[in-house]
């Protein structure tokens, strides 16, 4: 690792800011001026703040300029800087005065203040002794430079004044410029070195302060003196004084599920040393009356101002400690003396309780009297005996100042790197090759995967031979200007941890032989848990980690977070392995806070060595695309670890050269290239061979496997892990009570009840109260066992079952040794139900995928029939979720090769299929669902392909959006189906019955229409087979901007029901790019008006943010709780606008994602938004229209009158007029001003196959402006005092 010295927050080491109001005005006091600049410029300082050191410009022209008007005002303010900057430049002096210099907010959003360097001129004193007895008065005149130093620093000008009276009473100190900063020397104190420093207020003016006093003092004790809001005006009093048992950051905090904060800053422990003097203080008997109440606990302290009672009441319930008060400056200090290991302490008195009435009358006697109280617990908390030493650097029994050496980190091999241990050295592939890729989202050529269909071993060649995965590790480490983040990617069984803990012990081994090599810090996440509770904090995941796999050969206590920061200080190079493992536990959200909190362990590498290097390895399996990976790693973009921050590799398969020699090791004596040969054919095993761990798996079992190919026998994957599983129960024969075949029979009943519990890890207790219930209901089992105690039983479930088990102080849970063997055991268990004819095992959620693959491989190894026929049976005798399952299977077998049972007379009645794909592969026979019951099914979106439903029953079934297509749909029932948008593309519809079937427009392409019309549309039919899209008729649909030109007209972007975004050639027609990403339907796309960005949104919930060109995923905007129906650009491109189901309106920041406000108000789902051309305003509807100021956020008009859901809205080029189209089939046209409804235009409806036309009419007056058609004998009809369109009825008028 580059670098090793320690670089205290060098980052935030600037000295830019508003000085404080007291050395505002030391520093004018200093350019002695005179007259009316003079006045004007004393006149600025009264009115600073005393806690931001800056005021108003509103506030100057009311107190200097009060009869001018408001440009005049602004012109004298000026005038006054200029002739100040003048005159302090001339005299050398930096003092600088600065004013806000944008003026678009007004007079009371500008701000005055001054600039320089904080010196500590002579200060303001008082005499006021009586705090502490007489006979403690300790004389303080004269200096020992032998003498342990104490830093005292103060933050605004009553507390200065406060520290000089009490210490250098009658004269001022002498003082001392050291690093940019002006100490003054308050002389010896009780064989105390007393150092005093004036710092700015807030959090990283008090950190840059501590650290830079703590680098040229070298102080033994650092103790914040000042003010602060107390929390309990009942049991508190002003001027009362605040010890800090330890100070309680609060700006940052996680937004949990129900809405809750959990804070992500620990709370920084005060020295035990300091605080055992103040508490010394508390106890001792007073000479005085004035003596204030001390009050220990924990102190909040943050940047954040606190001035508004429930805030504070907020804050303060959020920590489960004792809080006593709060302030802005200790989190600064703690932070700094904490990273330097000295002592510290804050002490502050009450000056007033945050709750808005901090300008009182009484203000500044309140600061006063809280300074001086808290100055007088100092003085005597420095007087308590024992006094320390004058010898430099033993500060005798009180041994404040004394800094403990630096824990040494752990032996790597105390670090739990078991996988690592279970591999002989010849059995590792010495050269494992990697593919560099790129978490940039702007790369046009992000990582290539590995192509599993060419079939081939040569990898190396397909991917241009990659690199060396170690060699490239090292360099990472090594380079000075390398990225923090390494990112280690790639599938199961790649040999992900494999490779991190090789670096680990790597690097171990270097430093034994140079001990200014990096340590390593290896954290395997696979023991973190608890998730459910709540995304971890960055020190307990680190404590978890340690407390669960680390072994304990050291002492045990060094395992904490504070041990992690000095071994961080020192230099390391940590390792989070397994990222996935927490991933698949968290929902999206969660899991990119989880992955955002860990890698803020690069900020504290930073702050603490100058350097960060941290290795993450994770599943590519998580992501379901590159750019999602990159999504995640990156956060968006958002935070300090961005796409720049990594280097990453994804794990290449095997290349032929590294499996030869590998088999060549693992099977001596053997010829490689033969068994190579042997492997091509079998099924499926050359696609093993490419990982370490099922490489390893195949050469365990070769010989067998070359035994079954030499007799005919198809070898499938399950196979090796049922040879697997026997080869465990066959090393454990004999150890344990239980035979190995009930072992395995557990298992399989184990992972479905882990399945059916919706859990990865059972606690132990839960684990063992499951067993025996399994056992009493196994009455065969139970005879079996009867006599076995349970504790015998138990440790044989623990140690006997494939299971591992995961420790920590809250308890043991267990889990599968790997997932893999869970859905493997599953697999099993489902086909022992079908053998024991049971169907109700089949009344679950739906298995995994892979659970569903090793299925069918168990069938196609049996050769009896009637296994599959039994499926067939229980689809017909039993629905619900046991024939949805058997659906789901059969698919993913016909799509697998895998045997298919035939789903004839499924019964499917009411099932939940909305968005389902049933189909079978293009080019074999049909999937059978030939008289299958489907009545009153949830079908909406879903997708049929070569399927045959000849019979079938789908009468009150909702199609709506559906897809037919390569199907027959013979003599099928579709009796009061919903067909809305329906697509029947090349379906054969001979013998459909469509009686009260309704919809609006479904499609027909490729094939005759039906013996029906559907509704009061007819069909569209189109014969252009090759491709197809969904038509919506009338004058109003959902997603009224499902599709949309570029700015230029040059390319058409459509949205669509598989989740894909497709931009076209709007010339030719031609599919340029697909965009993946969308998790369900996509309703609505827009592009950004320079046509660089395209936004989309869908039933995700989520918009995304596309580069036009690329095609690149740039951002995923997360914060609706439901489908996103719709965005729309600001006519600036500077924000984006979406609604949906959660009934809100968002406004987001288009160029960084931020979300900038939600408008609230809709009562129902809010279909559309649109943008006024000049920006100013946004429209948005659900069975209303609202107008909303975008610049505010503010409701200016609710528009009402249409019936049922508004669907669109849409203004006019020029701005002058909305138009709203509505479900009642008519569109409103407002006028955009005065939101009058000037015209209606609606469609008068005839029947089923058309209409009388349309009308166009004025509300106002009651006037029919246009007709078509028959429309204006309808309208003759129409009774005069018709309410609203809606009642309207149409009456046939003969010709």
């Amino acid at each position: 690792m580059a670098g090793g010295g320690k670089v205290l927050y060098a980052a935030y080491m600037s000295d830019a800011g508003p000085l404080s109001t007291y050395f505002a005005r030391q520093s004018v006091k200093r350019l002695k001026l005179e007259g009316a600049l003079g006045a004007h410029v004393d006149g600025i300082v009264a009115l600073l703040d005393q806690e931001i050191g800056q005021a108003k410009v509103s506030d100057v022209h009311k107190a200097l300029f009060p009869f001018s008007a408001a440009a005049s005002a602004n012109k004298s303010l000026n005038s006054v800087q200029r002739q100040l900057n003048e005159l302090a430049e001339k005299r050398g002096n930096p003092l600088r005065m600065r004013i806000t210099t944008a003026k678009s907010g007004g007079a009371s959003r500008r701000f005055v203040w001054f600039e320089g360097p904080a010196s500590a001129p002579p200060p303001a004193r008082t005499d006021e002794l009586d705090s502490i007895p007489a006979n403690r008065l300790v004389d303080t005149r004269g200096t020992d430079p032998g003498a342990p130093v104490v830093v005292l620093i103060t933050y605004n000008e009553h507390e200065t004044n406060a520290v000089m009276a009490r210490f250098s009473p009658g004269e001022a100190p002498p003082t001392e410029a050291r690093g940019g900063r002006s100490f003054s020397h308050l002389g010896n104190f009780n064989g105390w070195r007393l150092v005093h420093l004036v710092s700015r207020q807030g959090e990283i003016q008090s950190l840059q302060s501590t650290s830079k006093a703590i680098e040229v003092w070298e102080p033994a004790a650092v103790i914040g003196i000042g003010i602060a809001f107390g929390v309990d005006d009942a049991k508190q009093a002003i001027g009362d004084v605040l010890i800090s048992e330890a100070i309680q950051g609060y700006d940052l905090a996680r937004a949990n599920r129900d809405g809750k904060l959990t804070p992500r800053e620990t709370a920084w422990p005060a020295s035990e040393r300091l605080l055992q003097r103040l508490l010394a203080c508390h106890h001792q008997p007073r000479a005085t009356t004035q003596w204030p109440t001390l009050h220990f606990g924990v102190v909040l302290s943050g940047s954040k101002l606190v001035d508004n009672l429930d805030y504070r009441n907020s804050l303060v319930a959020l920590f489960p400690q004792k809080i006593v008060g709060g302030e802005m400056e200790g989190v600064g200090l703690a932070a700094a003396c904490n990273d330097a290991k000295v002592d510290w302490v804050v002490v502050k008195g009450i000056c007033d309780w945050a709750d808005g009435k901090k300008n009182t009358g009484s203000k500044d006697r309140d600061q006063r009297l809280a300074a001086d109280n808290a100055v007088a617990v100092v003085a005597m908390a420095l007087s308590e005996s024992p006094q320390p030493s004058a010898t430099p650097g033993k500060p005798g029994d009180d041994d404040v100042g004394r800094r403990p050496r630096l824990p040494l980190a752990p032996s790597a091999h105390l670090m739990g790197m078991r996988d690592l241990g279970t591999i002989e050295p010849r059995l590792l592939i010495d050269t494992p090759l990697g593919l560099p890729s790129t978490m940039d989202k702007e790369d046009p050529a992000p990582q290539r995967a590995f192509d599993p269909d060419a079939r081939t071993l040569d990898v190396a060649s397909q991917h241009g031979g990659g690199v060396d995965v170690m060699t490239a590790l090292h360099a990472w480490v090594d380079e000075t200007d390398a990225p923090p983040v390494f990112a280690i990617l790639g599938e199961y069984g790649m040999g992900k941890t494999v490779t991190a803990q090789r670096l680990a012990r790597e690097l171990e081994a270097e430093r034994q032989e140079d001990p200014t090599r990096p340590a390593v810090l290896y954290f395997d996440l696979r023991s973190v848990t608890g998730l459910d509770k709540g995304v971890p904090t960055l020190a307990q995941t680190v404590e978890e980690c340690m407390a669960r796999s680390w072994i304990a050969d050291e002492d045990p206590a060094a395992y904490t977070w504070s041990n992690v920061l000095a071994w961080l200080t020192a230099g390391a190079v940590v390792i989070f392995d397994g990222l996935d493992e927490v991933l698949v536990k968290l929902d999206g959200g969660d899991g990119q806070t989880f992955t955002r909190t860990l890698l803020s362990i690069v900020d504290e590498q930073r702050r603490r060595s100058g350097t960060a290097r941290v290795l993450v390895t994770c599943r590519t399996q998580y992501f379901r695309t590159l750019r999602e990976q990159s999504n995640h790693f990156s956060g968006q973009e958002r935070g300090n670890v961005r796409a720049d921050s990594y280097r990453s590799l994804g794990l290449l398969p095997l290349t032929e050269a590294q499996v030869l020699h590998y088999l060549a090791a693992a099977v001596p004596g053997s010829r490689p290239d033969d068994l190579l040969d042997m492997l091509r054919s079998v099924h499926d095993l050359t696609d093993l061979t490419h990982r370490p761990y099922t490489l390893t798996l195949v050469s365990q079992f070769l010989p067998e496997i070359e035994a079954d190919r030499a007799a005919g026998r198809t070898v499938y994957g399950v196979t090796l892990y049922r040879r697997m599983v026997a080869r465990w129960l066959e090393r454990d024969a004999g150890k344990h009570h239980l035979r190995p075949e009930d072992k395995e029979e557990l298992a399989q009943h184990l992972a479905a009840h882990l399945h059916s519990a919706g859990a990865a890890l059972l606690a132990a207790t839960d684990l063992e109260d499951w067993m025996h219930k399994w056992l009493e209901a196994t009455p065969r089992l139970a005879r079996r066992y009867r006599r076995l105690h349970p504790d015998q039983l138990e440790e044989d479930l623990r140690t006997a079952t494939f299971l591992a088990r995961i420790d920590g102080s809250d308890g043991s849970g267990f889990r599968f040794a790997h997932t893999s063997l869970a859905e493997y055991f599953h697999a099993c268990h489902l086909l022992r139900t079908i053998e024991t004819d049971n169907p109700h095992a089949w009344d679950i959620t739906p298995p995994s995928s892979e659970t569903l693959d090793f299925l069918g491989q168990l069938l196609a190894e049996r050769t009896d029939a009637p296994t599959l026929s039994r499926l067939t049976t229980w689809g017909r005798e039993h629905g619900g979720r046991v024939s949805q399952l058997i659906l789901r299977y059969a698919v993913a077998a016909a799509a697998s090769g895998w045997p298919t049972p035939s789903l004839r007379g499924l019964d499917l009645d009411g099932a939940d299929l909305q968005e389902r794909l049933v189909a079978a592969p293009a080019g074999g026979p049909l999937l059978d669902l030939r008289q299958a019951r489907l009545r009153r099914a949830n079908l909406r979106g879903a997708a049929f392909r070569h399927v045959d439903l000849t019979g079938a029953d789908l009468s009150g079934a909702n199609a709506v959006q559906a897809t037919f297509a390569d199907s027959c749909l013979a003599r099928v029932r579709l009796t009061r189906v919903k067909c809305s948008g329906t697509a029947f593309v090349r379906a054969d519809l001979s013998g459909v019955d469509l009686s009260a079937a309704s919809g609006v427009r479904p499609v027909l392409i490729g094939g005759p229409p039906p013996d029906h019309a559907i509704g009061g549309d007819r069909w569209t039919n189109s014969k252009q087979a090759s491709q197809f899209s969904l038509h919506w008729t009338g004058l109003a649909r959902n997603g009224q901007n499902a599709a949309a030109y570029s700015p230029d007209g040059a390319h058409l972007a459509s949205a669509g029901g598989d989740g894909m975004v497709r931009i076209w050639d709007a010339g030719t027609g031609t599919c340029l790019s697909t965009l993946s990403g969308h998790a369900g339907w996509v309703r609505a796309v827009a592009y950004s008006p320079d046509g660089a960005h395209l936004a989309s949104c869908g039933d995700d919930g989520t918009v995304r943010i596309w580069d036009a060109r690329t095609g690149i995923c740039l951002s995923t905007l997360a914060g609706h709780t439901g489908g996103v129906q719709s965005v729309a650009y600001s006519p600036d491109g500077a924000h984006l606008a979406s609604c949906g189901d959660d009934r809100t309106v968002r406004i987001w920041d288009a160029r960084t994602g931020t979300c900038l406000s939600t408008l609230a108000g809709h009562a129902g789902w809010v279909q559309s938004v649109a943008y006024s051309p000049d920006g100013a305003h946004l429209a948005s509807c659900d069975g209303t229209v609202r107008i909303w100021d975008a610049r505010t956020g503010i409701c200016l008009s609710t528009l009402a009158g249409q019936t049922g859901w508004v669907r669109a809205v849409a203004y006019s080029p020029d701005g002058a007029h909305l138009a709203s189209a509505g479900g009642d089939g008519t569109v409103r046209i407002w006028d955009a001003a005065s939101f009058a409804c000037q015209r209606i235009q609606g469609v008068i409806a005839r029947d089923a196959l058309g209409s009388y036309g349309e009308a166009v009419w004025d509300p106002r007056t009651d006037e029919v402006l246009h007709a078509t058609g028959d429309a204006w004998r309808c309208l003759i009809r129409v009774p005069k005092d018709a309410p609203d369109w809606s009642s309207w009825e149409p009456i046939d008028c003969a010709p």
